[in-house]
């Protein structure tokens, strides 16, 4: 179930940071999971629980393969760094965002949920903070190979209902999708 507690605790991080901030483990590298593209890439272990990735800017109504979606109907691309956070059906990360509709400012962080390993890839499930995909990755085949993989990449509004449950249970989902819940 989600927790206040920690979301309390990640919107209070939310607010200390610039406009960028990225844990000095991570380094944009070749992919582990999708052969031919970049990733990001932990050098060393870093505990659960910790931030890695934050980015806050201009949000648009544009959807793109790289954008996060930070409101029910805003996207942030998230810089050289974010971009190259890929996919995964078991993430190691949970992603919290946030949306100022007066400024039109979006934040996105990315919170390990585990301890990652030195060279393993940040993930994130984009069905955690995504109500739709772009046409190029809507249900295209998911190249995790972790032993949950769905098989293909789904937002939240295509996910299948199990899965959806089972985002909501592990607390990954994002504010924006909770809301819809």
């Amino acid at each position: 179930m989600f927790n206040m507690a920690n979301k309390t605790r990640q919107q209070d991080l939310l607010s200390g940071y610039g406009s960028e901030y990225y844990h000095k483990s991570l380094v944009v590298k070749s992919s582990v999971i999708i052969p031919g593209e970049k990733a990001l890439i932990s050098m060393s272990d870093i505990p659960a629980e910790i931030i890695l990735f934050y980015y806050k800017g201009f949000c648009t109504r544009q959807r793109t393969r790289t954008s996060i979606q930070v409101s029910k109907t805003h996207h942030l691309e998230a810089g050289a760094i974010g971009s190259n956070i890929n996919h995964s059906c078991m993430p190691n990360t949970k992603v919290r965002t946030t949306f100022d509709s007066e400024t039109n400012e979006g934040v996105v962080a990315f919170f390990s949920i585990k301890t990652i390993k030195k060279g393993e890839e940040i993930t994130f499930d984009y069905a955690s903070t995504e109500t739709d995909l772009t046409p190029e990755l809507a249900q295209t085949l998911c190249l995790c190979n972790t032993k949950n993989c769905r098989g293909k990449i789904y937002s939240y509004t295509n996910l299948p209902y199990i899965f959806k449950e089972k985002l909501e249970t592990e607390g990954l989902l994002a504010e924006h999708i909770i809301d819809l819940i």
